[in-house]
């Protein structure tokens, strides 16, 4: 049914989900919103953009791009859109798990936190404690359309790491 809701809700298109992480606990953590609304811009003219703010400002609109309340708030609706995406963009944070146990696509910002020196899931040495990565690597089932970045989500970044996606997905629909 999540995935009837989404069809309906996007009709043959494959947007591009930014997820943004909004919240007052450990606020270093969180998405830098400027960055990522600059990047939505520079992309506009060519992919559909769609926000998914956090679950805390779910009915918050954002200026110039729409957001999905449902997706928000509903946890078989976002699982169902990340699949349908083209490209699920996003800071380390709850939310990724989706994509990170799935056939989503993806790009993950920010997986270290420097700010942040006692999070253990922030650092270097966490990675390699709990999931056995060190910083630079990908888990071992992630598919080229799946990555962690291991950088912050500034926009140079963001295009960066957009523009290699790209590429490869090109890559991967001509063979």
């Amino acid at each position: 049914w999540a995935h009837d809701e989404v069809s309906l809700f996007l009709g043959d298109s494959r947007p591009v989900i930014i997820t943004l992480r909004e919240v007052r606990v450990q606020p270093a953590r969180n998405s830098r919103t400027e960055e990522w609304l600059k990047f939505a811009h520079s992309i506009k003219d060519d992919y559909r953009v769609m926000f998914l703010r956090d679950t805390c400002k779910a009915e918050e609109t954002l200026r110039f791009f729409p957001t999905w309340p449902r997706a928000s708030t509903n946890v078989y609706v976002r699982a169902a859109l990340y699949q349908r995406a083209f490209c699920n963009l996003m800071v380390g944070n709850g939310p990724v798990e989706w994509c990170l146990f799935s056939d989503a696509p993806f790009l993950a910002f920010k997986q270290l936190v420097p700010a942040l020196p006692d999070w253990l899931g922030g650092q270097p040495e966490g990675w390699r404690e709990q999931c056995h990565l060190e910083v630079g690597e990908q888990l071992p089932w992630s598919s080229p359309q799946q990555r962690l970045t291991w950088t912050d989500d500034t926009f140079e970044n963001i295009s960066q790491a957009f523009n290699e996606f790209v590429r490869s997905a090109e890559l991967l629909n001509a063979a």
